[in-house]
Formats: C-alpha cells, structure tokens, sequence
C-alpha cells in the first residue's frame, strides 16, 4: 500500500511542478484507487477517453505482437514489495483475474517447465540485483495443462545509490516461431542425412561395381519361388547366354538350358547336383556362401574353366534370397 500511494504523490508532485507525464492506468492500482485516480488524472489534464484511447492502444498492441507486461516494486532496502501481471498476460496463460493467477511471484515461477527454471530465475534476480537488461527465452505452462515458449525482456529503474526500485518487462508469445525454427533444424537433419546415405550409397556402389568387376554375371535368385533376376552381364556374353537368361522366369529352367549347352559333359551331373535350388537352400542356412568351379565345353575364346558363387542376401525371417555369381 505505501508504495502505491508513493506512486500517487509522485505523480501529485509532478502536476504541481507541471511536469504531468504520461496517465495513470487505473488496472495498475487496487481498485479503491479508481476515484483517486481519475482526479489526479483529471488535474493533469488527462480525461477519461485519453485514459481509455491510451488503454485500448496497449491491448491493440499486445493482441498484435501477443504479449503482455509486468512489473514488480522494491522498498529502498531492495525488498520487494509488490508484483502486478497484466490483464494481457493473465489471458495468453488462459487466466481471467487475480483469483485464478495472484499477483504473486510464484504465480509465475511455479509455472516455468523444470528444465528452465534456473536459468530463467537466475537470469531475473541477476538483472535486479546487479545490471544490464533481461532477455530470456523459456517454456510456462498455460491453465490448459501445454507449455508454450515465451521470450521475456526486462530492464530494471533504480535509485540514485543503484538499489532496484522498479522492474518493468513484457512477455511474447513465440511458440509458433519455436515450432518453425524447430521444422527448419528438423529439415536441415533430413537433408544432412540424406546426403550422408547418398555418400554412403556411393561408396557402397564403388566397392560392389570393384567387386562385380571380377564377374561375368550376376544373378539375384529367389529360393523359395524358384524366380530370378539378372543383376549384371558382361557385353561378351549377351549374345551367348542371353537367349537362355531372358528367356526363363525359373532358375532350374535357365541352369538345365545351361547344362546342356555349355558346361562339360564330365561335369554336368556335378553341377546339377551342387545348383540343386533345395540343396542350395540347405546350404545357405548352415554357411551362407558357396563356391565351385567346373569345366566348360570348348570355345573359341579357349576359356576352359569356370566357378559359381552363391552368396545368402537374405533380411527378414522367412525369406531366401541368393546371389549368384560367374566368373572364368
């Protein structure tokens, strides 16, 4: 109460001495105040619609930037002697009055998320006790149960031996800013990701192109339905092998038309016995990889030996898939 009525008596004392300022806001003081306060403003020659005008642009402005104000009093020891929220602020955390959010401190300490609070309140009683301006970005909760991110800047008026003698600040709502710069940092991982796959892609296709290099080709065969696809095949054989690879959906199709063309009359029951697609399947569970070599028919090329190798690809359980390499 005394420091309300030392406000009163400054602003009687500036009328007298004609330096009036600006009006007084009748929501800044108790509501007793209220005839008081239009008659010192009446003195000043401040009528009720400049009061009103004046009032009506504060909200106007809050409602635009969606912010409000506080304040807060201390004696000539440094104590503090009173807080005021604004009606603007009480309303961005879904409060209605006084009742329902007190002009008290913890009104609005209790309210910061836990893993701002210090921050925030060291940060406030720094500036209060020692110097420079408040400029703190931190999470409250509303009366609906959901942070929302605020940014608070405040700077303290003081006595003429630098104790704090008022502290005025105002709150902005910048949770729609969070959540875009939030998107932003969201998408510029998405991107570093995915060039780090697209490096990492890249390196892998180098190695596989070094390792097929060796081949003449390569095969992806599914186990279980017996179909295959051609992954590789080197220009010499096109014409060769072509007509027998593209020519058959199913993979023992395409190995007794290979069988009979070109590999060895020697070794042709080994090779049939060692691509059999059920004792493949066995094998690929026990070893994952096997490899033999037989002998081919003439050829002009005079190519006389030749080796497969079967490597497990398989990923999910239930699935057995193979790749098959050829090479002289």
């Amino acid at each position: 109460m005394n420091q309300e009525i030392g406000r009163l008596a400054d602003k009687l004392r500036l009328i007298r001495e004609e330096r009036t300022g600006e009006a007084l806001r009748p929501e800044e003081f108790p509501a007793r105040y209220a005839g008081l306060i239009e008659e010192i403003n009446r003195l000043a020659g401040i009528g009720k619609e400049q009061v009103y005008q004046e009032q009506a642009k504060m909200r106007m402005i809050h409602q635009v930037i969606a912010s409000g104000m506080w304040s807060m009093n201390f004696d000539g020891d440094g104590n503090m002697t009173q807080v005021i929220w604004s009606p603007e602020f009480r309303k961005m955390l879904g409060f209605t009055d006084e009742n329902d959010f007190p002009n008290r401190l913890e009104a609005w300490s209790d309210r910061l998320h836990p893993d701002d609070k210090e921050k925030t309140m060291q940060a406030y009683w720094k500036t209060v006790r020692e110097a420079g301006k408040y400029d703190v970005k931190y999470r409250l909760l509303t009366k609906e149960g959901e942070y929302r991110w605020y940014h608070a800047i405040g700077e303290t008026l003081r006595l003429e031996n630098g104790a704090p003698r008022l502290f005025m600040g105002v709150f902005i709502d910048i949770t729609q800013k969070k959540a875009k710069e939030r998107l932003i940092e969201e998408e510029l991982g998405m991107q570093e990701n995915l060039k780090m796959m697209k490096q990492k892609l890249q390196v892998q296709n180098e190695i596989l192109n070094a390792l097929c290099s060796d081949f003449n080709s390569i095969y992806v065969i599914d186990l279980e339905t017996g179909k295959y696809q051609i992954y590789l095949m080197a220009e010499e054989l096109l014409e060769r092998v072509s007509e027998i690879s593209w020519s058959n959906e199913q993979y023992e199709d395409a190995v007794e038309q290979y069988l009979s063309r070109w590999v060895s009359e020697e070794d042709v029951e080994f090779v049939r016995f060692m691509t059999e697609r059920e004792r493949v399947k066995k094998v690929m569970k026990e070893k994952k990889r096997m490899s033999f070599r037989y002998r081919v028919k003439d050829r002009e090329d005079g190519q006389k030996n030749f080796e497969f190798s079967f490597c497990d690809i398989s990923k999910h359980p239930g699935e057995q898939k193979v790749v098959l390499g050829v090479r002289n």
